[in-house]
């Protein structure tokens, strides 16, 4: 049976089924906002569907926050019906936050952020 995650999607959380490196834009977005959580390895409805790999990116995903950005994350491997998951919370940055990359994210619940 499908494990289902306590929280719903909506503007401080966002679920991926697997990570991409084009999610910063989502760390991003939480720091330059309210701060929350990015849930990886959790689809669109909410169930645990797992990550691949889970060890070798728990420590490349938060390098790459870290270096891309300046941010520190907290980073928590969970794990639910055997299947390894992420949630990376971001802290709310009162200075601003860039990226390398300049886009614009709208999340559920209308969350608008710009990176730089």
């Amino acid at each position: 049976m499908a494990t289902k995650v306590s929280i719903k999607e909506c503007q401080y959380a966002e679920f991926k089924q697997s990570w991409q490196d084009e999610y910063l834009k989502w760390i991003c977005a939480f720091a330059n906002t309210e701060g929350g959580s990015l849930f990886v390895g959790v689809d669109d409805k909410g169930y645990v569907c797992g990550v691949k790999n889970a060890h070798k990116l728990s420590e490349d995903i938060p390098n790459k926050i870290r270096n891309t950005m300046g941010v520190i994350c907290e980073m928590r491997l969970l794990n639910a019906g055997g299947l390894d998951y992420f949630e990376i919370k971001v802290d709310k940055f009162d200075e601003g936050v860039g990226s390398r990359s300049a886009k614009v994210v709208q999340g559920k619940g209308g969350r608008i952020a710009a990176s730089r």
